[in-house]
Order: structure tokens, then C-alpha cells, then sequence
């Protein structure tokens, strides 16, 4: 259990405010040395993707120092360069990480806009059972979707390592093999694909979140919160002589 964050009511720093103020959720904790902290509720899911987009850009500048490897005699490509392999992995475990968890998030997201339980386990399940709160659309209809399940099973085989999925000697059978996904075309066509999916039904989110503000919503705050925990000032800042 975290420590607590030791917080009080003081009527003294309560502040009025008009009908209709935007109210903002905030999020307290403990720092052990620097005392409390908050921040603003942010939207999880924005996070992931934006994570996964930069490292889906990083992925396709890795892709270029490969194209620059010289072909062997033997009409291959050989990656000997661990740095180069190393950067590959990592770009490719970033996207495909985060484009799952943009998802799970978005997901969440859905469901606790509707105040219901999704009862899926898996990110798919979730998704597309989120969606159906809101749509009619069959977004797993959708041919943009195989995006999706195509990350989500290098997902599960980063997760889940056996003899198979880290070498595989099959001719059509290395795209079990994470690492070799990640060196082929398949890694960025499929999050081409995923990337007009998830930027399609989020845009189908966004719009549809006004209709579920029709109302007047009652809210329980306390107001001038504050921390009874002792603050570490920030340190200094030196001035620079100028001249």
C-alpha cells in the first residue's frame, strides 16, 4: 500500500466558481521525498498510441540502415550489427506494446464513459465489445482490423517465448519469430493497418461523446484540499552573469 497522502479540507482555499466551471480530476500521491504531487487525469490511451506512432517512425528509419547492408553473395541481407538488432527490437517491442495498450486503454476509456463492466478478457474482445456500446458499425469487419490481430499476436509471442517464436527454420514460418516480423514489411504494413483503424473508431468516439452529456451530473468534492505532508522546495535557479 502507497503512503498516504495525508490530505485535509481547508475551507481557506476553497475558491468561488460559476455554473458550468470545467472541473478537472486530479490524481494525488506521496513522493517520499518531494511530498505530495498531482496531476491531471490524462487520457491513457492518447499516451500509448503516440508511443507507438514514434516508435512505428523509429521502426521504418531502422528499416532504411538495413536497406544499406550490401547483399552477400548469396543474394542475402545478413544483420550482423547488434546495435542495428538491438534498436530493431526495441523500436518493435515499443510499437507493438503500445498499440495494444492504446487500445486497452481506449477501451477502458468507452467503458467507464457508459458506467457499465466490459465483460471481455482479451484486447479484441474488449475493443470490439466497447465499440458496440456506442455503434452499430462491425469494426472487426473492417479490413483495416487485421491490423490489429496481426500486432496482437507478436504481442502474445513477446510475451510468451518458446522454441517456435524465437527461431523458427520454417521458409514460411518466420513471421512466428517476433524479431524477424519486426526486420520485414509485415511490421509496418500491419501498423498502417492498424493505424486507420484505430485513428477511424476513435474519430467515431470523439464524435459521439457529446451525446453522452446531455445532462446535468452531480458531482461529491471536497474543496480546498490540501496535504499535511511535508514539501521539498525547488532548488534555485542560478542566475547567469550576464555581459
Amino acid at each position: 500500500m502507497g503512503r498516504s497522502t495525508k490530505e485535509r479540507s481547508n475551507p481557506a482555499l476553497g475558491k468561488p466558481h460559476k455554473a458550468g466551471a470545467k472541473v478537472n480530476v486530479v490524481q494525488v500521491l506521496a513522493h517520499n521525498r518531494f511530498g505530495a504531487i498531482a496531476y491531471l487525469w490524462p487520457r491513457h490511451w492518447l499516451y500509448h498510441y503516440f508511443y507507438a506512432r514514434d516508435a512505428a517512425k523509429e521502426l521504418s528509419e531502422l528499416h532504411a540502415k538495413v536497406l544499406e547492408i550490401e547483399p552477400g553473395d548469396d543474394s542475402m541481407r545478413l544483420v550482423s550489427d547488434d546495435d542495428l538488432l538491438q534498436a530493431v527490437y526495441r523500436a518493435g517491442n515499443a510499437m507493438v506494446s503500445n498499440a495494444v495498450r492504446a487500445v486497452q486503454h481506449l477501451a477502458e476509456e468507452i467503458e467507464r464513459a457508459h458506467k457499465t463492466e466490459l465483460r471481455g478478457i482479451t484486447s479484441e474482445e474488449r475493443i470490439i465489445e466497447a465499440l458496440g456500446l456506442f455503434s452499430a458499425k462491425t469494426y472487426n469487419r473492417d479490413p483495416d482490423y487485421a491490423g490489429l490481430s496481426e500486432i496482437n499476436g507478436i504481442r502474445d509471442a513477446l510475451e510468451h517465448p518458446q522454441g517456435s517464436n524465437t527461431y523458427n527454420n520454417d521458409p514460411n514460418g518466420w513471421d512466428k519469430v517476433p524479431l524477424a516480423w519486426m526486420l520485414s514489411n509485415r511490421s509496418l504494413d500491419a501498423w498502417q493497418r492498424f493505424d486507420r483503424w484505430l485513428t477511424s473508431i476513435a474519430a467515431d468516439w470523439e464524435s459521439y461523446q457529446p451525446k453522452l452529456a446531455t445532462g446535468p451530473v452531480t458531482l461529491t468534492v471536497q474543496r480546498g484540499i490540501e496535504s499535511e505532508l511535508q514539501v521539498k522546495k525547488p532548488p534555485r535557479k542560478t542566475q547567469r552573469p550576464v555581459g
